[in-house]
């Protein structure tokens, strides 16, 4: 049983990351048997978007992790509309990233660039030192 955690860019993944996302999907459910159990992302437009729609495909539960900033006010204007199988409580950003990598096994990256700062950096550092395996899908 395997959970899946995901992070990426709001800018959303290149056709690059989606194809090679899903060549590692196809292997990891079907070559190793790892049976994905859960896949958690953070309802953001963009790459979990994207990560949210190809997902579907494979199947497995979906844990949402809404988040907000402190700019956002009562608007969430960087939050996907999309259906999940569970919502975990909404928190600021960075904290919800915690959250996401501390439920997974492994977590799944698709950062914009690779220049190490902001949301997506800070998951895939923080996942690092977690000791959690981490993909990162270079755009």
């Amino acid at each position: 049983m395997t959970k899946i955690g995901f992070t990426g860019s709001r800018k959303g993944m290149s056709e690059k990351q989606l194809s090679e996302l899903g060549d590692m999907m196809v292997r990891i459910d079907v070559v190793e048997d790892m049976n994905i159990t859960e896949v958690h992302h953070g309802m953001c437009i963009g790459a979990d978007q994207d990560f949210h729609n190809f997902i579907l495909e494979f199947g497995g539960k979906i844990i949402g992790h809404p988040g907000y900033g402190k700019y956002d006010g009562d608007m969430r204007p960087n939050r996907a509309e999309v259906t999940v199988d569970e919502l975990r409580e909404e928190l600021p950003y960075f904290e919800r990233n915690r959250n996401i990598v501390d439920e997974c096994d492994i977590l799944l990256a698709c950062p914009y660039d690779n220049i190490e700062k902001g949301g997506t950096w800070y998951t895939i550092n923080y996942a690092k030192k977690a000791g959690k395996k981490v993909i990162i899908f270079e755009r």
